[in-house]
């Protein structure tokens, strides 16, 4: 049987690490038009609150990540 909502499941139920859901928003960037998308510290480690910088249309922009276990009020 084929799950329709597998994407949702996985999303909502994230399991991996902070390295896999860094690069799947790095990869939602790119999709979305930004470019230059340099990770701040790819193999973990310090990196003052920012996952990575990135441009669109000419003006920077940074990216912070967090994907919880089971849903958290924001």
């Amino acid at each position: 049987m084929t799950r329709t909502d597998e994407t949702w499941f996985r999303l909502l139920q994230w399991t991996q690490g902070q390295a896999p859901s860094e690069r799947l928003a790095a990869h939602i960037l790119s999709y979305s038009g930004f470019e230059d998308i340099d990770p701040s510290h790819p193999l973990g480690g310090k990196d003052g609150g920012r996952d990575a910088s990135c441009s669109k249309a000419g003006r920077p922009w940074i990216m912070a990540v967090y994907f919880p276990r089971d849903q958290k009020t924001f």
